[in-house]
Order: structure tokens, then sequence, then C-alpha cells
């Protein structure tokens, strides 16, 4: 169903580590989050921790064997860090406990050079922890304009930039509209609209924001990635993309501004933005949602990727995991798989891909299944405790195929 801005699978020399819930309580309060190891074989699964906190957690690793999670419970107004050093020699995270502000949708990313994990929810907090030193800051990124922000997504390009993308939301109504942007390239001691290590063709937006932080919406400082014109519909953002040369955001975009792409998915748009983050040339694409002659019936997105220099996009619609290959203006696809037990009432749930790196030759991703309404999701009314507790990884080699849910 819906797309998740956090990474839930994360591998290194020592294996992959994936974070997920297995169930949630009624208010949603105290949900059993599960950390599972899959050892570098691919063939051994342990249960590394189990512990209890209001959201799923995010996933990141280091280049020298690291994994890092982090997961917010706004029941105690928490975030909670856990470290783990070398997972083949200890499997007892280091945990870490810092005070929480805000709720709702949150996204992070390690800066391998820093050494820093980020976090951000949609208050505006990114919150800064050094994984070596143990120090923890806060600074506010955004304070909520008449549109307040949603959805954000942090990602770190190879140049040590962290890009900040979001979502804006009509005051309290349901419709979402355009999709901002920042960017810092030294730790987040200066933000820009854009920026480039060798210049960028406008010297405005090569310079610094003197003001921080800025409003939510594109009455402020940040850059209006999308369209003018999504903000007259329901523009609801997939994810977002960061590399040295160029930024890039995917979103569903349907005209009635009170309409969902996945429950009108005959009336939905994606739309694909790419950004050159020099030249500033900005092309803006309709992504079909068609493969072949086989709809796409776009219920959630897990991401957008590069892989061998090709975007890459990843969806779920009522009972396939969907891979494709944007080539052009088509899209090709990689691999289509059936989800086991998937139905039009146990639709697969925050689906999330690893981000990786463009030298990957695959992807890989996770997901749940969730009780609910999948024909009609607006309608429907998820029950306490519906998480069936199965949790689905996927991986697609790219010059081979799938291996299935």
């Amino acid at each position: 169903m819906f797309n998740s801005n956090t990474q839930k699978i994360a591998r290194n020399k020592h294996g992959t580590i994936i974070g997920y819930v297995r169930r949630q309580n009624a208010a949603s309060t105290s949900q059993e989050i599960v950390f599972t190891r899959i050892d570098p074989l691919g063939v051994k699964t342990e249960v590394l921790n189990e512990t209890h906190a209001t959201n799923p957690p995010c996933v990141e690793s280091g280049a020298d064997g690291e994994f890092f999670a982090l997961f917010p419970d706004w029941s105690l107004s928490l975030l909670h860090v856990y470290v783990w050093r070398d997972i083949s020699v200890n499997v007892t995270p280091e945990r870490h406990v810092f005070p929480l502000y805000g709720s709702g949708k949150f996204s992070c990313s390690f800066d391998e050079s820093r050494r820093l994990l980020y976090y951000i929810s949609i208050n505006g907090d990114l919150v800064s922890f050094n994984v070596d030193s143990g120090n923890f800051s806060k600074q506010q990124i955004w304070t909520h304009a008449t549109n307040v922000a949603q959805y954000p997504y942090l990602q770190i390009s190879g140049d040590g930039s962290l890009h900040v993308f979001w979502n804006t939301l009509t005051g309290n109504k349901i419709s979402y509209r355009g999709i901002q942007y920042l960017v810092t390239p030294d730790g987040a001691l200066n933000w820009y609209r854009n920026w480039h290590p060798a210049g960028s063709a406008n010297f405005w937006l090569q310079s610094p924001i003197n003001h921080m932080p800025v409003l939510s919406d594109e009455s402020g400082m940040s850059f209006l990635l999308s369209r003018e014109e999504d903000l007259l519909r329901n523009s609801f953002m997939l994810s977002g993309y960061a590399d040295n040369d160029a930024i890039a955001a995917i979103w569903h975009s349907v005209p009635n501004q009170f309409e969902r792409c996945f429950v009108k998915f005959e009336r939905c748009t994606s739309v694909l933005v790419v950004y050159d983050r020099k030249t500033l040339a900005r092309s803006y694409q309709a992504v079909p949602l068609l493969l072949g002659r086989i709809p796409v019936r776009p219920h959630g997105g897990a991401g957008l990727i590069k892989r061998g220099g090709k975007f890459y996009i990843v969806w779920n619609d009522h009972s396939d995991v969907i891979v494709a290959r944007l080539e052009g203006s088509a899209l090709v696809k990689v691999a289509r798989e059936s989800i086991p037990g998937a139905s039009d009432s146990h639709c697969p749930y925050a689906l999330t891909v690893e981000r990786g790196h463009d030298s990957d030759t695959d992807i890989v991703g996770v997901f749940t299944l969730l009780m609910a309404n999948c024909v009609d999701w607006a309608t429907s009314s998820a029950p306490a405790g519906t998480f069936e507790g199965k949790l689905f990884r996927f991986r697609v080699q790219l010059d081979q195929g799938s291996t299935g849910p």
C-alpha cells in the first residue's frame, strides 16, 4: 500500500539486517519491533533483538561492517539508536536514548565520511548522532507554513552532501501538493536551495540561505522540485534520489485534489523529475503505468534507485511486487512477482528497498502483509493487531531476473 521513506533493510560484509513491526496494538503505542539478521551467504536467519515502540525502525550500514537502527517512541517522546559494531562477534547492540520532539513520518540516512546518523521527522527537526563519539545535536530545518510538511526523505550523495526532500500537505486535509528540497554540503552547517562542488549556473542558488529554518512550503526559501501545476493536484511523493550530479523525485499525481491515486488509479499519472545540480536543467517525464499491456495499479512505491546509471522504480500493486527500469519514455519490466498470500484483504504494506550503490547488480527489499480493504483503502480502517507477522524479502538480480518474494 503506502511507500516507506525509511530504509528497513541494509547489507554489508557481515550479512543483512532487517527491522520491521511484527504486531501492532490498538493505539499503536507499543508495537512489537524485531531485528533479524541474515548471514552473508543468505542461509542462516536469526533474531537479533526484540523491543517495543510506536514506529518501525530505519536501518543503515557502515563500510566497516557496522549496522545502525533508529526508531522513535512518540508515547514517551524518545528516540532510540541501536549500534551493532560487528554482529559476527556480538549480536547485542549498543543502546542510546535521546529526547524526541515531533511525531509522524520520518527518514534516516548515514554519512560515512562524517560518521553521522541523520534523522528527520515532519516537524522539521534534524537530529545528528555521531556513532563514534556519541554526540547528539538537533536543529530545526523548517517550520510549518499554511501547507505543512509530510513524508520527509533523506539521502547522502557521494560528495558528502545531505539532501532533504519532503511533500507538503494542504492544511489538515489529506491532499498532497508540491515536493520541496534543501541540501547541505558541510554536515548541516550551511543550507542551500542547490549546491554543486564545481559551482552552478545560478549564483543565487549556490549561495547559502541566510535565515533558518525555512517555511515548509513554496512560500519559503526551499526549492520547489515538482511542477507548479502539481500544487493544484493531489501529488503524493513516492521517493527522492540524489547523487553527485543530479537529484530526482517521483510522485503520483491525480487531477482532483481529494482523490487518491491508489483508489482512482485509472486517473493517476506518475511523474519523474530529474534535475542537474550543475547546469540546473530540469526534465519532467510522465512514467507510464503500463508494462507492455499490463496495467500497474499504483497502490504504493518503494523507491527510486539507480543501478548501472539507469533509474529503477519498485512498486507494489494489490498482489505483485514490480521492478521496472526506465528506458527513455518507456518502462521495461525487470521482474513482476506474485506475493504469496496476498489478496484483496491482505495487502503488501511499507514496501522498502535498500538504496545500495549504482555499481550494485541487484535490488533487495522487504515488506509485510497487512489486513485491510486493498480495493478501496480510503474506506478501510485496519483493525488493531492485524500485521500478519509475515515478513517477505525479495531480491532481483538484474542480469538474471528475480529470485522471488
